[in-house]
């Protein structure tokens, strides 16, 4: 089974957000104190940071991605993961993402 770095995270209440399409319409990138780039929900809540690149990389080498392989990918985030992917030089990577600022 893969991971996720978030499996131990509350996440947002989608119920209070209405639908899945209007809290990605919400989803803005900004800095924070650091300076590092951080994915950010209308109401202010990180949903990945550059910082969380180790556990990221952690996840995508159990997806054992290799050359030949074809991949698809739901949600973009910072694009941490996809660099990721890339460097195993997947045959096919497929991203869906479904928000505007992303």
């Amino acid at each position: 089974a893969v991971t996720s770095p978030w499996a131990a995270c509350t996440f947002y209440d989608m119920e209070s957000a209405g639908t899945l399409q209007q809290w990605a319409d919400g989803l803005r990138v900004a800095k924070n104190d650091q300076g590092e780039e951080q994915l950010l929900d209308a109401d202010g809540y990180m949903i990945v940071s550059e910082s969380d690149t180790a556990e990221l990389r952690k996840s995508v080498d159990e997806l054992m991605c290799c050359e030949g392989c074809s991949v698809l990918e739901v949600g973009f985030g910072l694009g941490k993961c996809a660099e990721l992917i890339q460097q195993a030089k997947p045959k096919m990577h497929t991203i869906v993402e479904c928000a505007p600022a992303v």
